[in-house]
């Protein structure tokens, strides 16, 4: 049986992380991580979007019940982070997050971002969602103990080219 996203509608539902609706028990948590790693590079705080995190739950779903096999797809006018894990291990949207963020040790900081780190942007694509201001996450468990997190981020952060990158790609403060 399908379960509905409820709806996350108030200032301080959207501002928590929507309340585990999306499928994330931790998306309060999540969201709060995302603004921590954000905080460390001057990017703004991101706000909760219950919209996008409808989005993601139903993506999520549809990813789990393929065996979850990752592909980006759902909506195409955001940016879009994917994680899955399979066994025992409880699903966690902060553990996606904190796997995401950790592609800056592999980022180049200089400047010609694009140019510099294309041919290892699968490796880093996920830290780079910095210009985003919406988040929303959901989580879903498919067969076989396998969960997969997407999070969708809008606008959509991941801008082609250096000066886009190198103003919105910061180092740490």
């Amino acid at each position: 049986m399908a379960q509905q996203a409820a709806s996350c509608n108030s200032a301080r539902c959207q501002q928590q992380g929507g309340g585990g609706s999306s499928g994330c028990v931790d998306s309060a948590a999540a969201l709060s991580r995302h603004n921590a790693y954000r905080a460390r590079h001057g990017a703004p705080a991101l706000q909760w979007s219950a919209s996008l995190a409808n989005d993601t739950l139903a993506w999520a779903r549809n990813l789990a019940s393929q065996g979850c096999a990752l592909r980006h797809g759902g909506n195409g006018n955001a940016g879009q982070n994917l994680y899955a894990v399979r066994g025992n291990t409880a699903m966690s949207c902060v553990s996606a997050t904190d796997a995401w963020y950790n592609e800056v040790s592999q980022y180049k900081f200089t400047r010609r971002p694009w140019t510099d780190n294309q041919p290892n942007f699968s490796n880093i694509g996920h830290f780079t969602q910095l210009h985003s201001t919406q988040l929303g996450c959901g989580a879903a468990k498919g067969a076989n103990n396998c969960y997969v997190v997407a999070c969708h981020y809008s606008p959509a952060g991941n801008m082609v080219g250096d000066s886009s990158i190198y103003a919105n790609v910061l180092m740490t403060q």
